[in-house]
């Protein structure tokens, strides 16, 4: 089964539960994965929903398939757009193309890119010691190798 038939299927399936698609894969031997997600989460009833709008709309005697339908792992990168501003407000561990590696708390995001807030110790200006800083940096999607939500429990 084609993706783009596939995704011309779904689209407008996701779009009723406000939801975005993360990623559409589809194997040689006829299995479709479909991750997909909304601003406040999708919910597991959601999912069933969905998973039995799409099978309706897809043509089991001309196409033998396999239909997955997920959310994305808390653990997974981000893959499109939509998931920055989902998770505005979280921490997030950023790697950029560089290796450098940047923690922080993830408060706004642009088309080009998006704001880290993270905070760091350094040494005082006068006299010995450390102080904390609150820095603000911003990072375009060019620059990012991978982005993931950062967990502390």
């Amino acid at each position: 089964m084609e993706l783009e038939r596939i995704r011309e299927i779904i689209t407008p399936l996701v779009q009723e539960f406000e939801g975005f698609v993360v990623e559409l894969k589809s194997s040689g031997d006829g299995k479709v994965m479909l991750l997909v997600d909304t601003m406040t989460g999708i919910k597991l009833h959601e999912l069933t929903t969905l998973s039995r709008a799409i099978e309706a709309e897809m043509d089991r005697e001309s196409d033998d398939f396999a239909l997955e339908v997920s959310s994305p792992g808390m653990d997974q990168p981000f893959k499109v757009n939509e998931q920055y501003f989902r998770h505005q407000g979280k921490n997030v561990r950023v790697i950029l193309l560089d290796g450098t590696v940047k923690s922080g708390m993830l408060t706004g995001v642009s088309e080009a890119g998006f704001s880290l807030q993270r905070t760091e110790r350094v040494p005082k200006l006068i006299g010995k010691g450390k102080m904390t800083v609150t820095q603000e940096d911003t990072i375009s999607f060019a620059e990012v190798k991978e982005i993931k939500i950062e967990f502390s429990f």
